[in-house]
């Protein structure tokens, strides 16, 4: 429904009745539209993660890396990606207590790409790699108003996918913690 009718609609009655519940029975098991929208960025995030699990089941750290890039950015072709998202941004900026269980989403996300960050260039401490974890993980989001579904470059994603793993892999390979 967040897809479909947008931020602006997304009241737990509409839910419900596009679930064909009563609020009521909705209400019993998520008492409010937090509650409903941290559950929905739990199954979404754990759809991903499950996903990046098995990108990472065999190969090098980086073409496990290079493999979830692509992964990600090639879901921006998948219209319900390219809908879904925004909305999510929306609604956590209109709604000041889901910017923490937006952020908790993205940090389990970007928390798998640090891990990759130190697997592929060992030099590279905890706080650097989260904090390119940060740069590819926005990088991509970004790309979405642009290469997403029906969007005006989306013609040209492959360019994009092959500049961001050969910019994010170098800039792996040349990190390094700042000095102090």
């Amino acid at each position: 429904m967040l897809i479909t009718a947008g931020y602006a609609n997304f009241s737990m009655r509409r839910v419900a009745t596009e679930a064909g519940v009563s609020v009521g029975n909705l209400q019993y098991y998520f008492a409010t539209k937090d509650a409903l929208t941290a559950a929905l960025l739990d199954s979404v995030i754990e759809d991903y993660l499950l996903d990046f699990d098995a990108m990472r089941s065999s190969g090098t750290p980086e073409e496990q890396f290079e493999r979830i890039i692509r992964a990600v950015f090639e879901d921006l072709r998948n219209p319900d990606t390219t809908r879904f998202f925004p909305e999510l941004w929306s609604l956590s900026n209109h709604e000041p207590q889901l910017t923490a269980k937006v952020d908790g989403m993205y940090a389990r996300y970007r928390a798998v790409l640090a891990e990759l960050v130190t697997a592929i260039n060992p030099c590279v401490g905890d706080e650097k790699a989260a904090q390119l974890a940060v740069f590819f993980s926005s990088s991509i989001e970004g790309h979405t108003m642009f290469v997403g579904h029906e969007k005006p470059m989306e013609q040209d994603i492959d360019v994009y996918i092959a500049m961001a793993i050969d910019s994010f892999l170098h800039l792996i390979r040349h990190a390094s913690e700042p000095q102090q």
